[in-house]
């Protein structure tokens, strides 16, 4: 997973003409969105950087699971929101949740292009279908790691079931 999560950030920075990217992926302890994997974007230390998975940004991307520019969010986001000031300030411009099945896996944030454009309906098109890849590739991800632990947890099953049965034979 990590190196799936490197590979689309320096693509989108190689292809989008951007200095730094950046996936805010679920916790699965807390179930809050805190795990950043970045790309040259240095996150302030003095900020706790989490969003909720009940706070209003999941709960719009959920529900509108599109690329958006930052003065979207602006707009539907309340202003005293904790998610659009934490936007803010990692200058984001552009963000795109990760969805499979109406479930948010996480979050693309890109700031502004190095040249100054506007992103543009291509560059929409283009993250969005790396965005739809990198979801589906989270998720089955997911699912190995799943199936993964499940073998592991039969395995040992079977191991103290073939031991308890060779106590038994022995006693």
């Amino acid at each position: 997973v990590e190196s799936l999560l490197d590979a689309i950030l320096f693509t989108c920075i190689g292809q989008m003409g951007i200095s730094s990217a950046a996936i805010v992926v679920k916790d699965t302890e807390t179930g809050d969105y805190s795990k950043f994997h970045s790309k040259g974007l240095f996150l302030p230390k003095d900020r706790n950087f989490v969003f909720p998975r009940v706070g209003p940004l999941f709960r719009f991307l959920q529900r509108n699971s599109k690329p958006h520019r930052i003065a979207e969010l602006e707009n539907e986001l309340p202003e005293s929101s904790a998610d659009l000031k934490l936007l803010i300030a990692i200058e984001a411009k552009l963000v795109m949740p990760l969805v499979v099945k109406n479930n948010v896996l996480g979050i693309l944030i890109l700031p502004a292009k190095l040249s100054g454009n506007s992103f543009h309906d291509d560059d929409l098109e283009f993250v969005s279908i790396l965005v739809n890849q990198l979801s589906v590739a989270l998720a089955n991800a997911g699912l190995y790691e799943n199936e993964k632990k499940a073998l592991t947890e039969l395995k040992s099953a079977q191991d103290r079931l073939i031991e308890t049965e060779r106590l038994a034979a022995l006693g």
